[in-house]
């Protein structure tokens, strides 16, 4: 039986997620076709050098499945049209998968579909069920199976986008009883402007099912099988899909040795494990949890699995057992003097014969980053993160929520903070002339369903400059005394986005690059609820009286131009003080950086087009600024 041991951090933070948070991330029936969540994805195990091949499909001939495309309550929508077939020619409404999947194998693969979404026509009555399965395999005896092993990895190529489906694979040993072995089912859900919604194309799904067929493998079938994860609805969002390809279906012999770095992770042990991008030098943990949950898809106990984290500056090394296709998290306990600065970590994980110049050895690394700052608190790592995945959250994001949505991130206080402001990342779609009000909320409140907050700020109305920089600071005051000063703890910085009935929609960057705790950002709809988020909401939190008034201080004597440029611009600067200059594309890759206190004109045009985005710090604050390469 396939094994999970967690270490008491997980633990404890799974029991506190179920105390604390009584709202999971939702998928609300007429609201799902405009919100956006991200959940932890299904472990997807890419195709290398392991194994042996023992049976191969690749949806050249249907008549090795069968095929169950059911619509209980209305018969009329299968066949060829709906639910699942074999061949070469793309049924998909969605554009997106006119050509197909781009399997390793060409011509046939197999599809689902269930109509045109914008048509009449779509299958929009509940209880819909297709099913392709396959003939019966008799493992041991495949002609390719020299040894008859029953420990084997199923292997397949998928393309398609999760919208309201359930996606799920499974394997049974007798037609009868039915085991899931992979869904897709947590994926991000796809909603037309977050392109890292879509499964690539194709990629390569690995499944280790020993633990479901040894011992009676002699007639062992798969499934693939697609209905919708509402089916108590009639709504006609609940089902239809944008569709879901297979082809070059494996049976490989189980490898050896195969660990492999599912995530990575360092948490400041008094964070509840959320995982901050940004985090002041006032506000630091003592000691810090450095760990990764680490897998085993070899066929051999690993006693002595090391996982060894490097961040140049301190490292982390921890080891133990991880048992043959079990998971494990090993982490160790460390106490680094960190100064300010970006920390860029690589994580190795090795095991047996599985290490360094190894043929299985590419998915056993791993990276994480972080800053050190002195006064910008974020959960978010916009900027930082080396392969970010950003999403949006916003006015136009869910039912009723075009006046009053609050959006808000945690904050560990180590020490007593004072708060300047609330720095809100706009993404793209926010239209200049909506209004934002910052808060501090107590956790308790927010989780609770309540919004009253501790301290408020006055609104700020968006312009067409803010919306080009990125982002906008709301103020809490004007002078240090009416600061809110925060006793050590933890607190909602929240903020409540008013579109006037939506003219003006406002959009939040969401970092959806790390998993976060449930607690760590939340989403509150007027006359609805509290959920949770799942990931990093652009809200942060900046602390201290360095950046009061910003447009007042000597940030706001910056000047980029011209802008938009053909890749060469200018930077003045008229606050005669020592300046940072660190450019950015929007994957979050550093192109450039500098530090001067006289004008400088910075060249990009080898870089290519696009919008960068232009991070200065000096003594009074950090100020990010917007270019445009044409």
């Amino acid at each position: 039986m396939k094994k999970i041991y967690l270490s008491a951090l997980f633990i404890g933070l799974f029991a506190s997620a179920d105390a604390q948070v009584k709202k999971e991330a939702m998928y609300k029936m007429g609201v799902i076709e405009n919100g956006q969540f991200a959940q932890p994805n299904n472990p997807i195990y890419t195709t290398k050098d392991i194994g042996v091949e023992i049976w191969t499909e690749n949806f050249d001939n249907s008549t090795n499945w069968t095929f169950s495309n059911s619509s209980i309550n209305n018969p009329g929508y299968t066949g060829s049209n709906y639910g699942w077939n074999i061949g070469s020619t793309v049924n998909s409404w969605w554009n997106g998968f006119s050509a197909g999947i781009n399997s390793t194998s060409g011509g046939g693969f197999a599809e689902v579909y269930n109509g045109d979404y914008f048509a009449p026509t779509v299958d929009s009555t509940n209880i819909v069920i297709y099913e392709m399965t396959s003939i019966p395999l008799d493992i041991p005896n495949l002609p390719g199976n020299t040894g008859n092993t029953e420990n084997v990895i199923v292997s397949f190529q998928q393309f398609g986008a999760l919208f309201n489906d359930d996606q799920t694979v499974q394997v049974s040993t007798d037609g009868s009883v039915w085991n899931d072995i992979h869904t897709n089912n947590d994926r991000l859900v796809y909603l037309g402007n977050n392109p890292d919604a879509v499964y690539d194309n194709p990629e390569t799904i690995q499944v280790n099912i020993s633990q479901w067929v040894v011992g009676n493998a002699s007639a062992v079938q798969f499934r693939f099988k697609w209905t919708s994860r509402f089916q108590s609805s009639n709504s006609k969002a609940a089902w239809t899909t944008f569709g879901w390809f297979i082809d070059d279906m494996k049976i490989l012999t189980q490898p050896t040795n195969d660990v492999q770095l599912l995530s990575s992770y360092i948490v400041g042990a008094g964070n509840e494990g959320i995982e901050y991008g940004r985090t002041p030098t006032n506000n630091l943990d003592a000691s810090w949890l450095v760990g990764g949950v680490i897998r085993n898809f070899g066929s051999m106990d690993q006693p002595t699995t090391d996982l060894t984290a490097d961040f140049v500056s301190f490292s982390s090394n921890s080891t133990g057992l991880v048992e043959a296709d079990s998971t494990r998290v090993l982490e160790s306990t460390e106490t680094p003097t960190l100064a300010v600065g970006v920390y860029d970590g690589t994580y190795t994980v090795v095991a047996g014969t599985d290490t360094a110049n190894g043929v299985s050895f590419f998915d056993n690394t791993g990276l994480r980053s972080f800053e050190v700052t002195n006064n910008e608190y974020s959960i978010d790592g916009i900027g930082i993160y080396p392969n970010p995945v950003l999403g949006s959250i916003g006015t136009n994001s869910f039912t009723g929520a075009q006046d009053g949505l609050v959006l808000a991130a945690m904050y560990h206080l180590k020490n007593t903070t004072t708060v300047n402001s609330l720095r809100v990342m706009l993404a793209s779609g926010t239209v200049p002339g909506g209004d934002i009000t910052a808060s501090i909320i107590d956790t308790a409140v927010l989780l609770a369903d309540a919004t009253s907050p501790l301290y408020v700020s006055n609104p700020i109305t968006l312009t067409s400059a803010h919306v080009a920089a990125g982002f906008v600071d709301l103020p809490f005051a004007s002078v240090q005394a009416n600061l809110p000063v925060l006793s050590p703890g933890a607190y909602f910085a929240a903020v409540e986005l008013t579109s006037n009935s939506g003219s003006n929609t406002i959009s939040v960057v969401d970092d959806q690059t790390v998993v976060q705790p449930g607690v760590g950002s939340m989403i509150f709809i007027p006359g609805d609820q509290t959920y949770s988020n799942g990931t990093a909401i652009g809200v942060r939190m900046l602390t201290g009286v360095g950046t009061i008034g910003l447009e007042e201080n000597s940030l706001n004597s910056i000047k980029v131009f011209p802008n938009p440029s053909k890749g060469v611009f200018t930077i003045t600067f008229d606050n005669k003080t020592t300046n940072s200059i660190a450019i950015y594309d929007m994957l979050g890759k550093e192109v450039y950086s500098k530090t001067t206190s006289s004008k400088l004109t910075v060249d990009l045009s080898a870089k290519g087009m696009g919008v960068y985005l232009v991070k200065i710090s000096n003594e009074s604050g950090v100020i990010v600024k917007r270019i445009v390469v044409r």
